[in-house]
């Protein structure tokens, strides 16, 4: 049994079940479909939360589509960025797999250049350049993991709220094409599967020897298509040579900068700009705004970080498992924040751009030792950086984490058997804990009038977790 203070994150609290979907769920309606799947909305019935569910049917599965699903479900398991979809439960049952994911309620980019072409309307650069920069931070999260994604394209870029692209957050999804990269002295760092999408593909990927440099033409060709009104590119051919031409209709209005970044996109592989160098260039590059999203949070980033600090184990891993269940509005103000921090885009908060952050608060004086151990009560999963949900569970305060929805969550998923209560056992074996958190939760049953080994209800639970804030604020 991991111990207390054994280190832990967000894909610990993926939830996986062999249990039929419709347990847990209603089917709403069909959002899309692929070659291999089908993703439909639908209702969690304990907490009525909204979701999106992608369903695989095994009836054609072979070893090779098998393996790629389970490659799929592992980077979605342990990917942990603002623009890229979470994942919250997977059902496995002898006919189907259902991954459960958040809702994107804002519909793919597609829909967005629909609107751009029909309407012959240029979108606003400033507003652009942001979305560029969300889809470029969660490609280079996922290549710093060695991941080629291979298959960026609009309809795998969603938006998480309807309306104007202008403050919105988009979220990279569908990892069913995506592959590790290889390593070997025969044929260093290149693929040579044939994948991807028409217009998108890049043209090393047509002659079978690529590296992840491909998901940044892919990259290219979006900004291209989304600025331009047409794509640069209609056929393989096309592709091969790398000729476009930025035509007077659609490039009018067009900004130098924004040019310069598409022509850099889509040079050859080896002349080709970086990720890192994307975050560089003067159309992408983006504006210090770490004392503004401070301000937006106010008193609540020290509050918030001092009652997170004083909490054992036992009660941040309940809170991690809800923080990584919030939808966007719940959590925007916590994001930005986490968005600004994050000086080098890498998704991830290291221990300097933290402490370049506390250093934005004047009333907080807080010494490099201090900040040390904040640092480590934050770095749950002992990788020495701060990441997503981990930044996201520190700030998000009772108001939330008590929340009797959220905890009606907890309490199902603590819940095995489905009787309506959790036992000891249920909440040492789900919650990985060691003897100093049992002994920890059977004195706090013994604080709410129940007996250490005693069943709780989920009015008890809720109960439970009030007790602990409440010493946590009084210590």
């Amino acid at each position: 049994m991991i111990d207390c203070k054994g280190a832990y994150g967000k894909e610990d609290f993926v939830t996986k079940f062999d249990s039929n979907l419709l347990k847990s769920y209603d089917v709403n309606f069909e959002i899309g479909r692929g070659a291999y799947s089908t993703v439909y909305q639908v209702k969690q019935k304990s907490t009525n939360e909204i979701r999106a569910c992608k369903y695989i049917s095994k009836a054609n599965f072979t070893k090779e589509s098998l393996a790629q699903f389970e490659r799929e479900c592992k980077i979605l398991e342990q990917s942990d960025h603002p623009n890229i979809v979470k994942v919250y439960e997977i059902f496995n049952t002898p006919k189907s797999y259902y991954i459960i994911m958040e809702n994107c309620n804002g519909g793919s980019l597609s829909i967005k250049i629909d609107e751009r072409i029909n309407n012959k309307k240029p979108f606003d650069e400033n507003i652009l350049s942001e979305i560029i920069r969300q889809i470029a931070s969660a490609i280079k999260y996922i290549h710093d993991k060695n991941i080629c994604h291979r298959d960026i394209k609009p309809d795998n870029i969603c938006f998480i709220n309807m309306g104007s692209m202008e403050n919105n957050t988009v979220k990279l999804i569908d990892f069913g094409l995506s592959k590790m990269m290889p390593n070997n002295d025969e044929n260093k760092d290149k693929i040579n599967s044939l994948v991807g999408s028409p217009l998108f593909v890049a043209p090393e990927v047509l002659n079978k020897k690529y590296t992840n440099k491909c998901d940044i033409w892919s990259l290219g060709v979006i900004l291209f298509l989304i600025v331009g009104g047409y794509p640069p590119f209609l056929n393989n051919d096309q592709i091969l040579v790398g000729k476009y031409e930025f035509k007077e209709e659609g490039f009018k209005t067009a900004s130098e900068d924004v040019k310069d970044l598409i022509r850099r996109c889509l040079e050859k592989e080896e002349k080709r700009i970086s990720i890192e160098e994307i975050f560089e260039h003067r159309w992408i590059k983006k504006e210090n705004k770490i004392q503004k999203a401070i301000n937006d949070l106010s008193t609540e980033f020290e509050y918030n970080l001092k009652l997170y600090q004083k909490m054992h184990n036992l009660e941040k891993k309940i809170i991690m498992f809800i923080a990584m269940r919030l939808n966007g509005d719940e959590i925007h103000k916590f994001e930005q924040l986490f968005i600004a921090l994050d000086i080098d885009n890498s998704g991830t908060l290291s221990k300097e751009e933290f402490l370049n952050g506390i250093k934005y608060l004047k009333e907080v004086k807080l010494t490099d030792e201090e900040i040390n151990k904040l640092f480590k009560k934050i770095d749950t999963n002992k990788n020495n950086l701060i990441d997503y949900t981990e930044f996201i569970s520190s700030l998000i305060g009772k108001d939330i984490y008590l929340n009797t929805g959220k905890l009606k969550e907890v309490f199902d998923y603590l819940d095995i058997n489905k009787k309506g209560k959790i036992s000891k056992t249920d909440v040492k074996n789900v919650l990985k804990l060691g003897d100093k958190c049992i002994t920890k939760y059977e004195n706090l049953l013994e604080e709410i009038g129940k007996g250490k080994d005693d069943e709780i209800i989920f009015e008890e639970f809720c109960k439970l977790l009030a007790k602990i804030i409440s010493d946590n604020m009084t210590k």
